[in-house]
C-alpha cells in the first residue's frame, strides 16, 4: 500500500498571467512539487525574477514543509554565489510562492564545456561554489541536493559568476526551517543518487551533517575534471532501491585520472573540451587533483574534509604548487612542492621544479640499483634510506616554518653541496649522484659556475670508482659538456662531447637513447660552430634511428626532427626544413602540453624557418605565442624567453618595423648581461641584432658601441670566420658607410673573410 501523504500530481494547471506585482513571463522549470516561473516586477523596482510556485493541488503537510524551508533556508544566506529571496506570500486560490534572484545561467559543467575551460579556470568556479556552501553551513543549512545542475554560472561582463540554487530539500543543523514537520518519507532518497553520500542513501537513522555536501561537492569536482559521474547514472536507474544505496556505500569509483585512461574515446573530448589534449589533462588530474577529489568522496565521512572551506584551501594549495592535505607526506613530494613555491634566478619556473623531482627519482633509483647489483638489497635500502634523510634535511632547512623567514632555492643549494662530500665519504656513487644533481639543478638556475663545479666533481668521482666508460661515468661527461656549452665555451665543450659519443657507441650501441641524445648534443653544438654538413649528417642518423627504435612521437625523435630543420635551414634547404618543422611542432602540440619547453623551442624553430622564407606573418605570430609564453612561464630573464624576444625582434626588423624590434633588442641584452656568463656568444648575437637596428634608425653611436662589442664577443668565442662573426663585420660596414667614414668602412672589409653567409638569419638553438 502506498504511503497516504503522497498525491499523484494532477496535471498542471495554467499560470495565472500575473500574481501579485510579478508578472508571469515563462515556465523554466517543474519539480515534484513546484513550477519555477520567469516573472518581472512591477514595483516598486522593475527587474526580472524567478518565482517558485506550489502546484496546484500539491499542498500536502510534507511539501508545504518542504517549500516553506526552502524559502526560510535562502532567506538566511546572504552570499555572492547563493540566490537570494526577495519576497514570498500566497496566491489567491492558496499556493504559497517565493520570488528569488533570477539567474540566467546555465549548468556549470555546460558552461565550463561550451567555453572550453582548463583545468584551472574550472578549479577556481568550484572554490566559489564551495565558498557558497561554507556559508549555507555557517548558517545552519546543508544543501543535501548538490549537483551540476543546481549550480548555474552566468557572466558578468567577461566574468563567470556560479550560483548555487535549489535549496528544496535542504535540512536545518541546529534549528527547524519552520515551524511545519519536515521530514523524509519512508522508502524515499531525497537528493539526486549520483551525487549522494553513503550516509546520506543509507537512511538507518544515522545523523546527516555538513559532511554530506563535501561528498557531493567532490562528485561535482569529479565531473568537472573528467566529464563523467563516479557512479553512471545508466547503471543506477536500473537499479532497485536496496541495490542503489548498496552500490553508493560500498564501490569505490576509480580515481579521476583512471576513468579517464580507461575510456580512451572519451577523453579526447573530455581534453579537447578542457583546452588541452589528452596526455597534458592526464598528467594535470594525477597526483594532487586526483587525491583531492578522492578525500573528498571518502565512504568514511570522518575521513573527508571536514568543511567546504578546508575543500577549498586544498585546491588554492595546489594551484599554489604548495603540498595538498590530501597528498602523501613523502620528502619527495614535499620537496617538489617547495621547489616550485620558491623559484629564483634566471632558471627558476617550471625548469627548476622539474629538474629537482626528476634528479631526486633519479639518485635515488640509480643508487638503489647499482648497490643492488654490487651488494644486494639490504644496502640498497640503506642507501635509500640515507639518501631520503639527506633530502629531508634539505627541505627542512628550506622551509621558512622550520627557519622563520624565505630562504631560496640558491642557499639551499649551497648548503647542501657543501654536506656532500661529508655526509657520503664512505659512499662514492651516492655522493657522485648528489654531485651531478645539484649541479643540473644550479644549471637549470643559471647558476653556470656553481654547476660546472658539482658536475665536475661527479665525473671524477665515477671516473675514479666505476671507471672511464661506465654508463653512469658517460652521463655526468655529458652533463659537463652541457654546461660548458650553456656558458658558450663551445670550443671546450666539442672534445668532450666528442669524447663521450665515442664511449656510448662502443659501450652502448647507436640505439641506446643515451647514445642517441650525445648524437644529438654533439650535432647541435657543431651546428652553432657553423660546422653544418657534419651537424646535418649526425642529425639525421639520429632522426632515423630515433623513429625506427622509439617511434614518431617520442619526444627524442621530435626534437631531433626540430635540430635537423634548423640545420638544414642555416644551408638554405628551406623547403625540408619547413616539412619538418611543422611535422614537428604539430606533434608536440598533439602529444603534450602546449607551455612544455620542448613545444615552445618546436615553434620557436618554424617561425625561424618561415623567417627565413620570407613569411613574416606567420613567424611573427608563432614568434609572439612563443614570447608570451615563454616570458609566463619561464620568467623575463630566461635563455628561453631572451631567444624568443630576440627572434621576435628579427621578424620586425625584416618588415622595416624597427621602432617595434629596439626594445626587444634592448631587453634582450639587458637579460643576457644579467643572467648568461661574461663574453657568452648569445650575448654577441642579440647585441649584433641591437646594433644593426640602432644602425637603421640613425643611431649611429650607440650602434657603433654595441656593434664592436659584438664583434668582440663573437670573434672571441666563435672565430673569425663564424657566420655571426662575419654578420657583426658587415654590419660594422654599413654603419660607417651611412656616417661617411670610408677609411674605417675598409679597414673592416678587409677583415672580412670571402665566404659571406646569408645576411637575414637568426640563430636558433634547441
Amino acid at each position: 500500500m502506498g504511503d497516504p501523504t503522497r498525491l499523484e500530481p494532477p496535471p498542471v494547471a495554467k499560470l495565472p498571467p500575473r500574481i501579485g506585482k510579478y508578472k508571469i513571463l515563462e515556465t523554466l522549470g517543474e519539480g515534484g512539487m513546484g513550477v519555477v516561473c520567469l516573472a518581472y516586477q512591477t514595483e516598486p523596482v522593475r527587474r526580472r525574477v524567478a518565482l517558485k510556485l506550489i502546484k496546484l493541488g500539491m499542498g500536502t503537510k510534507q511539501v508545504i514543509a518542504r517549500f516553506e524551508s526552502e524559502r526560510q533556508a535562502l532567506a538566511v544566506m546572504n552570499h555572492p554565489n547563493v540566490a537570494k529571496v526577495f519576497d514570498a506570500g500566497v496566491t489567491q486560490d492558496g499556493r504559497s510562492y517565493f520570488v528569488m534572484e533570477y539567474v540566467p545561467g546555465i549548468p556549470i559543467t555546460q558552461y565550463c564545456n561550451t567555453h572550453r575551460l582548463g583545468v584551472e579556470a574550472r578549479l577556481r568556479l568550484f572554490m566559489k561554489v564551495c565558498e557558497a556552501i561554507q556559508h549555507a553551513h555557517q548558517n545552519s543549512i546543508i544543501h543535501r541536493d548538490i549537483k551540476s545542475s543546481n549550480v548555474l554560472v552566468s557572466a558578468e561582463g567577461d566574468k563567470p559568476i556560479p550560483k548555487v540554487i535549489d535549496f528544496g530539500v535542504a535540512r536545518a543543523v541546529k534549528q527547524p526551517l519552520t515551524e511545519s514537520t519536515l521530514f523524509t518519507e519512508h522508502g524515499q532518497l531525497i537528493g539526486t543518487p549520483e551525487y549522494m553520500s553513503p550516509e546520506q542513501a543509507e537512511m538507518s537513522g544515522l545523523e546527516v551533517d555538513t559532511r554530506t555536501d563535501i561528498y557531493s561537492l567532490g562528485v561535482l569536482l569529479y565531473e568537472l575534471m573528467t566529464g563523467s559521474l563516479p557512479i553512471q547514472p545508466g547503471r543506477l536507474r536500473r537499479l532497485a532501491l536496496e541495490e542503489i544505496r548498496r552500490q553508493i556505500r560500498e564501490e569505490d569509483p576509480p580515481k579521476p585520472s583512471t576513468r579517464l585512461t580507461t575510456q580512451a574515446d572519451h577523453t579526447a573530448l573530455v581534453a579537447s573540451q578542457r583546452h588541452t589534449d589528452p596526455k597534458s589533462l592526464l598528467r594535470e588530474l594525477r597526483g594532487d587533483l586526483d587525491w583531492i577529489t578522492m578525500k573528498a568522496m571518502e565512504k568514511d565521512r570522518t575521513r573527508r574534509y571536514p568543511t567546504a572551506s578546508e575543500l577549498a584551501a586544498d585546491i588554492r594549495r595546489h594551484l599554489r604548487h604548495e603540498p595538498v592535505l590530501a597528498g602523501p607526506p613523502s620528502t619527495a613530494y614535499r620537496m617538489k612542492k617547495f621547489i616550485r613555491r620558491h623559484q629564483v634566478g634566471v632558471g627558476a619556473g617550471l625548469a627548476v621544479g622539474i629538474s629537482l623531482i626528476l634528479g631526486i627519482a633519479g639518485i635515488t633509483t640509480m643508487a638503489v640499483i647499482a648497490s643492488q647489483q654490487r651488494t644486494g638489497a639490504l644496502k640498497a635500502k640503506a642507501d635509500t634510506e640515507a639518501i631520503n634523510a639527506f633530502l629531508s634535511d634539505m627541505l627542512k632547512s628550506a622551509d621558512p616554518s622550520q627557519s622563520g623567514r624565505d630562504v631560496k632555492v640558491a642557499e639551499v643549494l649551497g648548503k647542501a653541496a657543501a654536506k656532500v662530500d661529508s655526509d657520503f665519504a664512505s659512499r662514492p656513487e651516492i655522493k657522485a649522484a648528489l654531485h651531478d644533481t645539484i649541479g643540473t639543478t644550479y644549471w637549470t638556475l643559471g647558476l653556470y659556475e656553481e654547476a660546472e663545479a658539482q658536475l665536475e666533481s661527479g665525473v671524477d668521482i665515477r671516473r675514479r670508482v666505476l671507471g672511464p666508460e661506465h654508463a653512469d661515468t658517460l652521463d655526468s661527461q655529458n652533463s659537463l659538456a652541457v654546461i660548458l656549452k650553456y656558458q658558450g665555451r663551445l670550443a671546450d665543450a666539442e672534445p668532450l662531447y666528442r669524447r663521450t659519443l665515442e664511449a656510448m657507441r662502443r659501450t652502448l650501441g647507436i640505439e641506446d637513447r643515451a647514445t642517441l641524445s650525445s648524437i644529438n648534443n654533439l650535432a647541435v653544438l657543431l651546428r652553432n660552430l657553423d660546422k653544418l654538413d657534419e651537424a646535418e649528417t649526425l642529425h639525421r642518423e639520429a632522426l632515423g634511428t630515433l623513429r625506427r627504435v622509439l617511434g614518431p612521437e617520442d619526444p627524442d625523435t621530435l626534437n631531433s626532427m626540430s635540430n635537423l630543420a634548423l640545420t638544414l635551414r642555416d644551408q638554405d634547404k628551406l623547403d625540408e626544413a619547413e616539412r619538418l618543422a611543422r611535422e614537428s611542432l604539430e606533434t608536440r602540440r598533439r602529444v603534450q602540453d602546449e607551455e612544455h619547453p620542448s613545444t615552445l623551442q618546436a615553434m620557436n624553430a618554424l617561425a625561424a624557418v618561415l623567417a627565413s622564407r620570407g613569411e613574416l606573418v606567420e613567424a611573427e605570430r608563432l614568434d609572439r605565442r612563443t614570447l608570451e609564453t615563454a616570458h609566463r612561464v619561464f620568467g623575463p630573464k630566461h635563455l628561453y624567453t631572451l631567444v624568443s624576444m630576440n627572434s621576435l625582434a628579427g621578424v620586425y626588423s625584416q618588415q622595416d618595423r624597427d621602432g617595434e624590434a629596439r626594445p626587444l633588442y634592448e631587453a634582450a641584452v639587458e637579460g643576457a648581461r644579467g643572467t648568461l656568463p661574461y663574453l657568452h656568444w648569445r650575448t654577441g648575437e642579440f647585441l649584433d641584432g641591437y646594433g644593426a637596428c640602432l644602425t637603421r634608425l640613425k643611431r649611429y653611436d650607440v650602434g657603433e658601441a654595441a656593434l664592436l662589442e659584438a664583434h668582440e664577443i663573437l670573434n672571441q668565442r666563435l672565430g673569425t670566420r663564424h657566420r655571426l662573426t662575419i654578420n657583426a663585420i658587415r654590419h660594422l660596414i654599413t654603419l660607417y658607410e651611412d656616417l661617411g667614414d670610408a677609411d674605417k668602412a675598409a679597414a673592416w672589409q678587409a677583415k672580412q673573410p670571402v665566404a659571406e653567409p646569408p645576411t637575414k638569419r637568426q640563430s636558433q638553438d634547441q
